[in-house]
C-alpha cells in the first residue's frame, strides 16, 4: 500500500508540475499575443500622407539650432517615444534654411539676392535672400 500511494504522490507531482508548466505558458502566449494585437492597432492608426514627389525632412532639422537642442537627423536603432514627430513632409512650394555664416565672411547686405547650392544636388541653385538672424548667447 505505502508502494501505491508513492506511486500516485509520483503521478500527482508529475501532473502538477505539467499543468503549472501549461498555465505560465498559456499566460506567456497571451501576454504576446496581446502585445501584437496593440502593434497592430497602432500600425492601422499610423498616418501616412504622400505626393507623388516632394520632399521629406527630419523633424530635428527643422527645430531650428537652438542652444543644445538636438538638431541631428534620426539615427538607425534610435529610441523613440510615442507620438513623437520624425519627418516632416513639407508641400510648401518655398523653404526656409538655416545657415551659419560668420559676419565677417558674409558679403551681402539683409534682403540682398543669393544662390544656395546644396551637396545633394550640386547641378542645381536655389535662389535665395539673406536676412540676419541673430542668436542669444550661449
Amino acid at each position: 500500500m505505502s508502494l501505491e500511494r508513492t506511486r500516485r504522490k509520483g503521478r500527482a507531482d508529475v501532473v502538477q508540475r505539467l499543468s503549472a508548466r501549461l498555465k505560465a505558458r498559456q499566460a506567456e502566449f497571451q501576454r504576446q499575443k496581446d502585445k501584437l494585437d496593440k502593434i497592430l492597432t497602432q500600425l492601422e492608426k499610423q498616418k501616412s500622407s504622400l505626393q507623388p514627389q516632394g520632399l521629406v525632412i527630419y523633424a530635428t532639422s527643422a527645430q531650428g539650432g537652438m542652444f543644445r537642442r538636438n538638431t541631428e537627423p534620426l539615427q538607425e536603432g534610435q529610441d523613440i517615444r510615442e507620438r513623437q514627430e520624425l519627418i516632416y513632409l513639407p508641400t510648401a512650394s518655398s523653404s526656409n534654411a538655416e545657415i551659419a555664416i560668420h559676419e565677417s565672411i558674409l558679403k551681402s547686405p539683409e534682403g540682398m539676392p543669393a544662390k544656395v547650392t546644396v551637396d545633394a544636388l550640386p547641378s542645381r541653385n536655389f535662389p535665395a535672400e539673406s536676412t540676419p538672424h541673430i542668436r542669444p548667447a550661449a
